[in-house]
């Protein structure tokens, strides 16, 4: 039993979430943003992708066919697009449950959304002053299911992949923890339905943040059991 509780003790460090759609719901028309861009700097030549695609799998590689000018209106046209839609976006009920949570892990957060963005959008939702790091597309210009995000996060948090969770409604977010090394818990929301998360198998799917906690008690638990059997 003491093997068991010091295994427990040790195991998950740090808790990085996803925001968009995870902590909090920035009121963003991204479909429109997508035509928006697309028809005044591709020429239409994009219309086949879906805003998820546009702004996350080929964000990068499409802004590096453009010229620093043009590269800088989009950055400013996308980021008041998203403070304004932190501004009329909805805050989930979660202070609570974070601040409880940060005085058991280091808590962080990887967006692809710009920093400015991010910092504004904790402030508001008083998410802010829990956590620990900040890790966007400003710090690392590509984006999940890339591990790089992730990683970068938990380098500022010193904690290795192995004692670490990753917490969000894509896919992509479960495909990046995998390719990080760390643990993954899917997150359903309104817009994330059951199957697609449960398609890339992570360690727990959980309905909102409110059952985060006992989730991490079983993965906990899940863990030490899995390493006392490897000890026997």
């Amino acid at each position: 039993m003491a093997v068991l509780k010091k295994f427990r003790k040790q195991c998950i460090k740090a808790v990085i979430f996803d925001m968009d759609n995870t902590l909090l719901d920035l009121n963003v028309d991204w479909k429109k943003l997508t035509e928006e861009i697309d028809t005044d700097y591709f020429d239409g030549k994009y219309s086949y992708l879906t805003p998820h695609k546009f702004f996350v799998a080929f964000f990068s590689k499409l802004l590096n066919k453009l010229t620093s000018k043009q590269r800088e209106e989009i950055r400013q046209k996308r980021l008041e697009k998203e403070v304004t839609g932190i501004v009329t976006g909805t805050c989930f009920p979660y202070r609570g449950i974070i601040s409880s949570m940060s005085k058991k892990y280091k808590l962080g957060v990887v967006s692809g959304n710009y920093r400015l963005t991010v910092i504004k959008a904790l402030q508001r939702c008083g998410f802010r002053k829990y956590i620990k790091a900040v890790v966007t597309i400003d710090d690392v210009p590509v984006s999940k299911p890339s591990p790089l995000p992730l990683l970068s996060v938990l380098k500022k948090l010193r904690v290795k992949p192995s004692n670490a969770v990753y917490v969000g409604d894509h896919p992509d977010d479960i495909k990046a923890a995998k390719n990080a090394g760390m643990y993954s818990i899917g997150v359903l929301t309104y817009k994330r339905k059951y199957d697609p998360l449960q398609q890339e198998t992570p360690d727990f799917i959980i309905n909102n943040i409110f059952e985060l906690e006992k989730a991490l008690d079983s993965l906990e638990h899940k863990i030490s059991e899995s390493k006392n059997m490897r000890a026997l």
